[in-house]
């Protein structure tokens, strides 16, 4: 609060005020030339609020006491205690000074924000109904997505304060922890090539000073409390399936969010103002080449085990080949997607809890056995290395196919459900595989047999049911989501069907050509090398297809957003 100062300018000081414009100043009857600098500063010395708010606290004598609130607790969080915000949502006029305060202080990049504001309106145009403002920022949540899910240990919960802080100096870009927070608070800086986050001011927090945005709030709507991280996961557990921690925003019951929202109105009758709107989400184009590059050579790899184990040995030396190069083509790309790709060594660190690191491992530890596989494919078929390192090779890269899976299952988003992302997946995996497999046989017609030739037509058949039986899948889930509002993939559906229409009649398109491939090599009727690439330029840009819209129609629950934000 500002308070006036204690005492009036007089008139005489305000004729040398007007003096001191002149550069005059009175000395004891003299009058001297000042530089203004040391008029300003001598003005600022004699009208100090601050020295005045300090001598009338100490006094007891605030004029304006009752509107007087502290934004610290008095104390030290005890055992079993945490720091979280408290919003009153009544007292929020959605002026975003708390953004402009966090932003300044914080020297955040342009478009970067680690504190937003959103909207709650009505369900219905009831008469009386009103708007409501909603601020927020990181919840430093009693179990934190993004520590849980960082391959490199970025974060920590402090275990005396309980804020969740980012180490910036080990972040590799890695963005998974951007996926793994419902709330979508760490945010990337592509110049820096890490994430960052709110760490609620811990620097001013260090010296008694409250945040930024509760300082910057001019209604005091933000402030820092003490809250019991038993009593918040027991208050916010799921009763019924109504949230009981904000209306449209994310289930508390996957991190715990330790935010105390207050209102003296109900929010169980309101939504959030762009719960109804559709957007598309990043690419990450990186991501959609590694996983589909992967999932062939894990195919593949399995295909040739296969083979080996039935006594075949050709061709199974180009498969192998073909396989190691794709998983490599595969990791180079996952390492374009980093911000700090020197720094993607430590991605093993967090194999304890993070999917992310164990994927990293699993494929890691492919390279090598698809690698021995290539050499005694082509030295020494005929050793029992061989078929080893052939096994080995698909079994750690098929074990990278179910981390990269759970990878995304285990970020909780409704689009992401693993009866969204294990057919997906695995029709990928073992139609790519099958049909690279079957590609390496026809491109050998000379040198092939007739049991080469029965395992081609196989190889084909599966390839041809396994995107037949997802597509299907694929179409009942929609279906459903569409004819239920309520239901979680309900916007995700209606993206991959309003929004993204064109490109899902182009996947069709391509599955249908790549199917009718595929039955001509069966029947025979089609044998041309030419075919054989034709159907699988076909089927992988199908998969491409699909893997993009995979990432683009996700929408994730958020907190509440602006109308058109």
């Amino acid at each position: 609060m500002i308070y006036p100062p204690s005492t009036q300018t007089s008139p005489e000081s305000s004729c040398e005020a007007a003096a001191g414009g002149l550069g005059l100043h009175r000395n004891g009857g003299r009058h001297e030339i000042s530089t203004w600098v040391d008029l300003l500063l001598e003005e600022q010395r004699s009208l100090t609020l601050v020295e005045d708010f300090a001598r009338a606290h100490k006094l007891g004598d605030l004029p304006r006491a009752r509107t007087y609130s502290k934004l610290l607790p008095a104390s030290q969080p005890g055992p079993g205690q945490q720091m979280a915000f408290e919003v009153d949502l009544d007292a929020c006029s959605g002026c975003k000074a708390c953004v402009t305060a966090c932003h300044s202080l914080n020297g955040l990049e342009e478009g970067e924000t680690w504190r937003s504001v959103g909207q709650l309106i009505p369900e219905d145009d009831a008469p009386g109904s009103r708007q409501q403002h909603v601020t927020t920022a990181c919840h430093h949540c009693v179990d934190p997505g993004c520590l849980n899910g960082c391959p490199v240990l970025a974060y920590d919960k402090d275990p005396v304060s309980g804020i969740v802080r980012h180490l910036d100096d080990q972040c590799i870009g890695c963005q998974y922890c951007v996926m793994k927070c419902p709330y979508e608070v760490p945010k990337y800086s592509k110049r820096l090539g890490i994430v960052r986050k709110c760490d609620l001011c811990t620097s001013r927090l260090a010296v008694g000073e409250a945040p930024a945005c509760a300082q910057g709030c001019p209604n005091e709507a933000i402030r820092i409390t003490l809250v019991d991280s038993a009593e918040i996961s027991a208050k916010l557990a799921m009763k019924g399936g109504q949230n009981l921690f904000l209306p449209s925003s994310p289930s508390p019951t996957i991190t715990t969010p330790t935010t105390l929202y207050r209102s003296a109105r109900p929010l169980t009758s309101q939504r959030a103002a762009d719960s109804l709107q559709l957007r598309l989400e990043p690419a990450h184009w990186p991501l959609v080449f590694m996983l589909l590059l992967t999932q062939a050579s894990a195919g593949l790899f399995a295909c040739a085990a296969v083979l080996a184990l039935a006594g075949m040995l050709f061709p199974l030396q180009w498969m192998a080949a073909t396989g190691t190069a794709l998983l490599l083509l595969g990791l180079f790309g996952a390492g374009l997607h980093l911000g700090q790709p020197l720094r993607a060594w430590r991605a093993f660190m967090g194999w304890r809890r993070s999917w992310l690191s164990r994927e990293i491992i699993a494929f890691s530890l492919a390279l090598p056995c698809a690698a021995a596989a290539t050499w005694s494919a082509w030295f020494a078929p005929q050793h029992s290395l061989f078929k080893l390192s052939l096994i080995l090779a698909a079994t750690s890269s098929l074990a990278g196919v179910v981390m990269s899976i759970q990878v995304y299952v285990d970020t909780r988003r409704p689009a992401w459900a693993g009866l969204v992302t294990w057919p997906s997946f695995l029709r990928a995996t073992v139609r790519m595989g099958c049909l690279l497999a079957a590609a390496c046989i026809g491109f050998h017609v000379s040198s092939a047999t007739e049991e080469s030739r029965q395992w081609k037509q196989i190889l084909l058949a599966v390839a041809l049911i396994a995107p037949l039986s997802q597509s299907v899948w694929h179409r009942i889930l929609n279906t459903t989501a569409l004819k239920n509002p309520d239901s979680p993939r309900h916007r995700n559906a209606r993206v991959e069907t309003e929004v993204l229409q064109k490109t899902l009649h182009a996947s069709r398109l391509l599955n249908t050509g790549a199917a009718i491939i595929a039955l001509g090599f069966i029947t025979g009727l089609l044998a041309s090398p030419a075919g054989a690439v034709l159907g699988l330029t076909a089927a992988g840009a199908a998969e491409l297809l699909h893997r993009w819209r995979f990432f683009v129609a996700a929408q994730p629950p958020r907190m509440p957003g602006g109308i058109g934000s």
